[in-house]
């Protein structure tokens, strides 16, 4: 449904790590990866996106352009997520841009940024500023989504298992 999510993990960072490692193995193979962003003494937080999408994100040229104002000025993946990693580390405030990374529509993102936040028309996985009708809609067909997930999940069904 969207290129990517974040998450907090509570562990060491060397049971971090080792997780971080083995579960990779297990989703890369589906196109999934998982990336530490920031390191801290009792948790991580993790990017988790896929790979297929977020180089269509990284290549649309909208997307390019916003990337472009915060520093990101070769549409390279590896290079992109080891830029958004080092602006989440060395920045006071969360970099808003990071809304492009979760699959965020680009002109939600910008409204976002440019309104501080402020003055949304509608309000769901994310503040939305255009379209506000056919991101409703989206946002119950990802409600819908993550229920259903989670119920797979309860039902001990294991998280390998639930990537498609």
């Amino acid at each position: 449904m969207k290129c990517g999510s974040l998450f907090r993990y509570y562990c060491k960072k060397e049971q971090g790590i080792k997780d971080i490692r083995d579960v990779n193995y297990k989703l890369n193979v589906k196109g999934i990866y998982i990336v530490p962003l920031k390191w801290e003494e009792e948790a991580v937080l993790i990017y988790v996106f896929r790979c297929r999408m977020l180089i269509e994100m990284l290549e649309s040229e909208n997307n390019n352009n916003l990337l472009k104002k915060y520093g990101y000025e070769n549409p390279q993946m590896g290079l992109c997520i080891r830029n958004l990693r080092i602006r989440i580390n060395s920045s006071k405030t969360f970099p808003h841009e990071i809304g492009l990374f979760l699959g965020y529509p680009v002109e939600d993102v910008k409204g976002f940024i440019e309104n501080k936040g402020e003055n949304c028309v509608k309000c769901g996985a994310w503040k939305v500023y255009c379209n506000p009708e056919e991101k409703m809609h989206f946002f119950c067909k990802m409600k819908r989504c993550t229920e259903a997930y989670m119920r797979f999940f309860n039902n001990g069904m294991e998280i390998s298992k639930m990537t498609v």
